[in-house]
């Protein structure tokens, strides 16, 4: 425990014990415990520490009580403990007025008590900064475990504060606990890259380390270690530092907390890792179509999973592990069935709500780089009928509109006839037999005959509007139509054939997906 000489005062232990000099250094941090027995002992003097003494060795040596307050201060003792019982309960005039001149505290021993009490108090024992509730060390190590157990990480972050006096930020994957709450620390949290690392460290434990940033012409300092998972960071406990001194009850338990949580932290990724095996296993049974609909509703219970009255699949593609824990935590519901098809496709078998389409779609503004595709609603024993309309919206949405990462199969319009293998083979002849014929033409002119036509049909079949839009002049474009007819065997004048060939263009990008 590391205490100050005023805090120590406030302890029970300590309550018949009274200041006798030097009341400027009632903020002395008292981290060890030492004894006066000999006219040297100031030599091995560290700093910190509270000397024990009965006074008798220099009883009547004025000149060493003279030098004795001086020396202490020179090694930073942090105070002097004295049993006056020699001295007929009177502190000696020389060393207190001493103390006095030097702002020294120098406190009575408690009456009955041993160095060995005194000992086992400062060094077996920790001090809460909020309550100054005192507690053994090992008591304090079994109510945080007990703390994780009962409420997991929020708990961890309020018992540091507990015990820290420190506002504490526990940060694992995209999960962040926070206590206490009275400042804003989000700048801090997600912006790593601008953590300062401190120099000198004062800490002997490892993955603990000290940083520093400014915000806004503010100077934030805090004290953090490094949750570990596979050789991989995966998050932080932060201790924002109020007061330059730390003491090393602090580092004691962030060291400890760090333990707990990185071992919580595996448990809780290693139960996840096999439920997602059993969750994709699960849903890859349903897309292949080899569990009947009693098998499904067992397995379904065995995992743990509603069985909605109205649901529909929802398909990410292009995700990772980060991701997918993100969508997880803001859009799926507990009882929200969802795995891995392959390595970055999820499936997601969702319940209806009204407003699920607004946040399907905050979730495609939010993550621009994946895309998302949905089936129609429909009863749980029609699950691969919505699983064939998003793969279908998956595979052709992305073609039909590359500005978009959001695609609903009931918005596909008459695109979502496609789903069908044979309506997509005929596709394909049906494109030959109206465009492949102007293939012949060579790459560039290809495009340019496929420019002309698309804008042809945009503009209404109007040669001047055309020839505007493309920049070129009005007899360009009708030569190049004539010889588009020509080659196509086709004749803009007939409606059938205008019919067929904005068809044709409309099915041309979907040619690679079928």
């Amino acid at each position: 425990m590391e205490i100050s000489v005023q805090e120590l005062l406030e302890c029970e232990y300590f309550t018949q014990s009274k200041i006798l000099a030097g009341h400027g250094g009632f903020k002395n941090i008292i981290t060890s415990v030492t004894v006066l027995d000999s006219p040297d002992a100031h030599h091995y003097y560290k700093g910190g520490e509270i000397v024990l003494t009965t006074g008798y060795g220099f009883l009547r040596n004025e000149i060493y009580q003279s030098e004795l307050i001086g020396k202490m201060v020179e090694k930073q003792v942090a105070v002097l403990a004295i049993q006056l019982r020699f001295y007929d309960n009177k502190l000696p005039h020389i060393i207190k007025s001493e103390a006095n001149r030097l702002n020294f505290p120098v406190i009575d021993l408690p009456v009955g008590g041993t160095y060995r009490d005194i000992y086992d108090f400062i060094s077996s024992n920790l001090m809460s900064k909020e309550t100054k509730e005192i507690k053994k060390i090992p008591e304090v190590f079994q109510d945080i475990y007990d703390d994780i157990m009962e409420k997991g990480f929020v708990k961890i972050a309020r018992t540091l504060y507990k015990w820290t006096g420190l506002d504490a930020i526990v940060a694992v994957g995209n999960d962040i606990f926070m206590y206490h709450e009275n400042v804003d620390y989000d700048e801090i949290i997600h912006s790593k890259n601008k953590w300062n690392k401190k120099v000198f460290q004062i800490s002997f434990y490892n993955n603990v380390n000290q940083y520093y940033m400014w915000i806004d012409n503010k100077y934030y300092e805090w004290v953090c270690s490094e949750i570990i998972y596979e050789n991989k960071t995966i998050g932080h406990i932060l201790l924002i530092k109020s007061e330059k001194y730390i003491s090393s009850d602090v580092y004691l338990l962030l060291s400890h907390c760090t333990h707990l949580v990185t071992m919580e932290t595996r448990i809780q990724r290693d139960v996840r890792k096999i439920q997602r095996k059993y969750d994709s296993e699960f849903i890859r049974k349903i897309i292949s179509k080899v569990l009947d609909i009693e098998e499904f509703r067992k397995e379904a219970c065995i995992l743990g999973y509603e069985l909605y009255c109205e649901g529909m699949i929802v398909l990410f593609s292009n995700i990772d592990d980060l991701i997918y824990e993100k969508i997880n935590k803001a859009l799926f519901m507990d009882s929200t069935f969802s795995g891995f098809l392959k390595e970055d496709l999820v499936l997601a078998y969702m319940k209806y709500s009204p407003n699920l389409f607004e946040k399907i779609n905050e979730i495609g503004e939010k993550f621009k780089n994946i895309k998302i595709s949905v089936g129609s609603v429909t009863y749980y024993d029609k699950i691969y009928q919505s699983y064939e309309e998003a793969m279908c919206a998956l595979e052709l949405g992305h073609v039909i509109n590359k500005n978009q990462n959001v695609f609903y199969f009931m918005q596909l319009g008459f695109y979502r006839f496609f789903k069908s293998k044979k309506i997509a083979e005929e596709s394909a002849k049906y494109y030959e037999e109206y465009l492949n014929p102007l293939k012949g033409l060579g790459k560039e002119n290809y495009k340019t005959m496929l420019d002309t036509l698309d804008a042809f049909i945009k503009n209404s079949y109007a040669y001047r509007e055309t020839a505007k839009q493309l920049f070129v002049h009005p007899n360009t474009v009708r030569y190049r139509i004539a010889f588009i007819e020509k080659q196509c065997n086709i004749n803009f004048k007939n409606a059938e054939d205008r019919l067929n060939m904005e068809i044709a263009l409309k099915i041309l990008p979907l040619i690679g997906s079928f």
